[in-house]
């Protein structure tokens, strides 16, 4: 699979929220496994380990949120998001959203949808991120 578009509130390269779980499977036509995340989710998740993608579902039992970690190659606005550094990713979040919130691990933008996972961050910004989230809104509610 090549590069992943990312759509802030949307969703993923081909996977959109709403869409249920055997719409996903069926548009990503790759081996999966469902795994149970815990507390936050009432649904498993689906991981489809060789694309790096995780898709989260609600209680409705469609998408609400997707997750991408090596090997994929998450694009947003022309900048590709895991792999590229903790602090060049947070400098373009700075310039789409003024009220981004940043921690010791990451930042998430309600506004844009997104939130990025570099563990590192607080100690060396210029890490990779290691993964992004692309949640529909009101995700986090």
């Amino acid at each position: 699979m090549g590069d992943l578009l990312v759509h802030p509130h949307r969703g993923v390269g081909p996977v959109f929220f709403g869409m249920t779980r055997e719409e996903v499977r069926s548009t990503l036509a790759a081996s999966h496994r469902e795994f149970s995340r815990g507390l936050r989710e009432e649904m498993d998740t689906d991981a489809f380990d060789e694309l790096g993608v995780f898709v989260s579902y609600g209680v409705d039992g469609t998408c609400e949120a997707i997750e991408v970690v090596a090997p994929s190659n998450a694009i947003m606005n022309g900048m590709r998001l895991v792999g590229t550094s903790f602090s060049i990713v947070l400098g373009r979040f700075r310039e789409w959203d003024s009220a981004l919130s940043i921690d010791d691990a990451g930042a998430t933008s309600i506004d844009l949808g997104v939130g990025v996972y570099a563990p590192s961050a607080g100690k060396d910004p210029g890490k990779p991120v290691e993964s992004a989230i692309v949640f529909r809104s009101g995700y986090y509610d």
